[in-house]
């Protein structure tokens, strides 16, 4: 941290600043969790960045802006008015801090734009790293979408979600498909004859009495309806469990490395850190892995690096194939991501490949009966082969692709590569102790271009597990405030107006 004494006294006082009334049976972080629909863990982390937040409109010597999850931590402790302005101002910050809503204009929004970019610098100067980004998101996502956030009375309203309502994704499916396929298919099929679809006793006939164009529509509009069906599947299984506190969950770098892209990529990771510690040293003209003679453990090596180490000869000193090899220590990351629900467990995982393309499989079946009518009568089916032959294939390797992360998986690991986003940038200026985590969350690829240059290329050329040369990994797949600056002052709520 880059603080001065007077500062890090400062910080210290806010820090230890209780924001909990004595015998409170709502806590503060339970209470701002209930209002704002947050884990209870994610809330108490926002307390903490509001602490911080009130220590740079002290410190930072301009004019700060808090993000608005920050934001929402303030406005409640405004309402513990005895706490805010008789304890927290003048006995633990040393002044007054306001706060105003903006006057509205695009004045005003560029202004609390420019403080909030200069909060995000100050953060990282004075705290030594970067804000963490699901609390404070950059300057654009921040103002994107101030305007819209209203208060709802969740009693007496409901909310549904832009994205895909969860509950779609548990619909009786099958059912859903063959009657919507049918009807559909039959519709297009009729409206392309010029006839109308009169009553469902039309579909005993259909689809194998369609002429050739017409079944070929049917075809493919039975197939996109098939793949959404799927898709719609897979994604239920992925949010299927998802963890209450997913905010708190701390992993390591081969963790991550594991949920990024599987057991080759967390290999991909131990094995630069071994090399980066002269565990192991790197032949380039070889393209082989060898013990260092000089290394000696003192106790500090992962289980998983000694697993490495006194296998070496016996499962090869190749990169790729010691990525290839299944390792204990493996599958004890797995066990715990799979507790934590952070990955498909092997059985949702083959339910997840299997029923999708059995669902899409029932329209090459479909097309594979309408070929025998279409033989039986003489009739030309080339194109009707290479439909189902293409759907067939499409099948096989879309919806064969493991789960692998649920959707919790997929935000925590988007968290962590906001976090450490510099990694992908800038590695030559990180701490060495970093690598692993950098090959973990964004590939070997990383590592082009520096001391371990001739090692990453030894990755590659490789298939990999999620179907990236740079070792990646598959899935499922406003308005602001502003505090007084030095000596108080006063602040403006620059997306309440």
């Amino acid at each position: 941290m880059d603080m001065n004494h007077e500062q890090a006294d400062l910080y210290q006082r806010i820090i230890v600043f209780p924001l909990d009334e004595p015998n409170s049976a709502l806590p503060f972080g339970a209470r701002l969790a209930r209002e704002n629909n947050w884990t209870r863990a994610f809330a108490n982390r926002v307390v903490g960045e509001y602490k911080r937040f009130a220590f740079l409109a002290v410190a930072a010597g301009h004019y700060v802006a808090p993000s608005d999850e920050v934001d929402q931590a303030w406005h409640m402790h405004l309402t513990y008015t005895r706490s805010y302005w008789d304890e927290f101002c003048p006995h633990v910050l040393g002044t007054s801090l306001h706060h105003h809503p903006t006057q509205g204009g695009a004045a005003e929004l560029d202004k609390f734009k420019a403080w909030y970019g200069k909060t995000l610098e100050s953060y990282e100067r004075l705290f030594g790293h970067e804000p963490p980004a699901d609390i404070w998101p950059d300057v654009e996502t921040r103002f994107s979408g101030a305007a819209d956030y209203r208060r709802v009375n969740t009693s007496t309203n409901w909310i549904v979600p832009r994205q895909p309502a969860r509950w779609l994704a548990r619909l009786p499916l099958f059912g859903v498909l063959s009657t919507y396929v049918v009807i559909a298919g039959s519709a297009v099929a009729e409206g392309s004859a010029g006839r109308p679809l009169n009553s469902l006793a039309l579909l005993a006939s259909y689809p194998f009495d369609l002429k050739g164009a017409q079944f070929l529509k049917f075809f493919i509009l039975a197939l996109a309806c098939a793949v959404l069906v799927a898709l719609l599947v897979r994604y239920a299984l992925c949010i299927a469990s998802e963890p209450w506190q997913e905010d708190s969950v701390e992993l390591d770098a081969y963790e991550l490395a594991y949920l990024n892209g599987g057991r080759r990529q967390a290999t991909a990771a131990l094995l630069t850190d071994m090399v980066n510690r002269r565990i192991l040293s790197f032949d380039p003209f070889i393209e082989r892995l060898v013990r260092n003679p000089e290394y000696q453990d003192d106790g500090s090596m992962h289980p998983a690096e000694r697993e490495v180490q006194a296998a070496l000869d016996a499962v090869g000193s190749r990169p790729y194939e010691l990525a290839q090899y299944r390792w204990q220590w493996q599958a004890q990351i797995a066990e715990r991501l799979t507790s934590l629900r952070l990955i498909a467990t092997e059985a949702r995982d083959f339910v997840g490949r299997a029923v999708p393309i059995l669902i899409v499989m029932t329209v090459p079946a479909l097309g594979a009966a309408k070929i025998y009518v279409g033989l039986s009568r003489d009739k030309p089916v080339g194109f009707l082969v290479i439909g189902c032959v293409l759907a067939a294939a499409m099948a096989l390797v879309v919806f064969g692709q493991p789960l692998h992360r649920t959707t919790a998986g997929n935000r925590v690991l988007r968290r962590h590569k906001r976090e450490h986003s510099k990694l992908k940038r800038h590695l030559d200026q990180v701490d060495p102790a970093h690598m692993p985590l950098a090959v973990g969350l964004f590939g070997v690829g990383v590592l082009a271009g520096g001391s371990l240059n001739s090692f990453q290329a030894a990755f590659a050329p490789k298939a990999v597990e999620g179907g990236s040369s740079s070792w990646g990994g598959s899935g499922c797949g406003g308005g602001g405030c502003g505090g007084g600056g030095c000596g108080g002052g006063c602040g403006g709520c620059g997306g309440c107006g």
